[in-house]
């Protein structure tokens, strides 16, 4: 079984947490990355998935690894296992600092093997966003061990517009020249 998280999905799930927000002004990133979290395992768990998440009730376990991580997993025949992980359709970094603070958290996401990896973080606006994106592309476009359909979720809280913005990029590695023959 894949399960498939899509970008819709994704975007449901915190605009809602964007209303809750705004209807109950809050002011604190830390409400906002509860919100954001408790979402998006209830949104993983509607399709199947166990999660590790911090500050999220209906985690099966803590944190790991990530600040989301989604798993599909089994019940294992192995003894002191209780479980095998089959797949992570999902991993998700969220992070309210500045670029230095969003870089080092995409690097995580840059060496994870997930169906999508979600970035959240904030800008000032639209063109900050984009050039922070850019800018984290970049790591994408230089790793070796990036591959062709690896799948990048960007969700950036632009505070100027008070408004929320996606990106999808899925990687493409360059074709390659063959070498003509003298």
């Amino acid at each position: 079984m894949t399960t498939k998280i899509t970008l819709a999905d994704i975007q449901r799930t915190i605009d809602g947490v964007a209303e809750l927000a705004n209807r109950n002004r809050w002011k604190s990133n830390a409400q906002w990355t509860r919100a954001v979290n408790n979402g998006l395992c209830r949104l993983a768990q509607s399709k199947g998935l166990d999660t590790c998440a911090r500050s999220c009730a209906s985690a099966r376990w803590r944190e790991y690894l990530f600040d989301v991580l989604c798993l599909e997993t089994r019940d294992s025949d192995v003894e002191g296992q209780p479980q095998e992980y089959l797949d992570s359709p999902l991993v998700v970094e969220c992070e309210w600092g500045n670029r230095a603070c969003i870089t080092h958290d995409f690097e995580k996401l840059l060496l994870a093997r997930a169906d999508v990896r979600l970035m959240i973080f904030q800008a000032s606006g639209a063109k900050r966003a984009e050039a922070i994106i850019e800018h984290l592309l970049n790591y994408v476009r230089v790793y070796r061990r990036s591959a062709t359909g690896d799948r990048y979720i960007f969700a950036v809280y632009c505070a100027s517009t008070d408004s929320l913005m996606y990106r999808e990029y899925i990687h493409q590695l360059p074709e390659r020249r063959e070498a003509k023959a003298a």
